[in-house]
């Protein structure tokens, strides 16, 4: 009989009583007794982590909320929105992916846009639906500027899901520094590039186009003008101008 260690109590075991638990401890031999033990203490582990990162992520998002200058002397308004948010991101660990989409949440509550998060349209999972503006919003991370491009394959199997029981949905997307410059912008970006989405459609049947000329995607630019900041927007056009716009 081959014997081995338990790596617990290092009391000697026969190997064989030790390998339906390896795929469990990645390879380390266990006794009976310890595997109930491990088991649990796995689990503790696992829980003791995520509620200390949903902390640690609560805490950067309203720490990068109140660090705005336009947030800074009224974050008396954001009390409620934060409480909400933080009560249902600890009762759910999966609600958000990271800090910035906590922040979004918070604004919108903020503003009091009805949320739905993390929720899935078919096999896609998108950031946030906003049923009342007929909005899906992403929530893109820091290399991303305002995306100026047409429909994805994704985008177009989420529209279309979502067009078949009510029509004037669109995805729109934040990137996260846009976020962190002024999250009071946020409500008024979505609803101009909605609105601009949406005469976009109009002009063409539907869809956004795929060759998507400089001048629609001026025209993006244009729409977004007075929400992101004047750099931003120097930088889009001139990216534009060059033909080094990120689609």
């Amino acid at each position: 009989m081959n014997l081995v260690r338990c790596w617990e109590c290092e009391q000697y075991i026969s190997q064989e009583a030790s390998v339906h638990f390896r795929d469990l401890s990645g390879g380390r031999n266990l006794c009976v007794e310890c595997q109930h033990k491990y088991r649990k203490k796995i689990e503790e582990k696992k829980k003791e982590y995520i509620a200390h990162k949903i902390e640690a992520t609560l805490e950067r998002a309203i720490h990068l909320i109140e660090m705005q200058e336009c947030c800074s002397m009224k974050m008396d308004e954001y009390l409620d929105p934060y409480n909400t948010v933080a009560q249902f991101y600890r009762n759910d660990s999966s609600k958000f992916d990271s800090a910035h989409e906590v922040m979004a949440c918070i604004e919108l509550l903020r503003s009091q846009i009805k949320v739905k998060t993390q929720q899935k349209i078919g096999r896609k999972r998108v950031d946030f639906i906003l049923p009342d503006m007929k909005i899906v919003l992403e929530i893109d991370g820091g290399h991303h500027r305002f995306r100026i491009g047409k429909d994805s394959e994704r985008d177009i199997f989420i529209l279309n899901t979502l067009n078949k029981s009510e029509h004037g949905w669109e995805i729109i997307r934040i990137p996260t520094r846009f976020i962190e410059q002024n999250i009071r912008r946020l409500v008024p970006a979505i609803k101009a590039l909605y609105k601009e989405r949406q005469e976009l459609r109009n002009k063409h049947n539907g869809f956004i186009p795929s060759y998507y000329s400089r001048t629609n995607k001026m025209s993006h630019i244009s729409a977004i003008k007075g929400v992101a900041s004047d750099n931003e927007i120097e930088v889009m056009e001139q990216e534009v101008l060059d033909g080094t716009e990120d689609l």
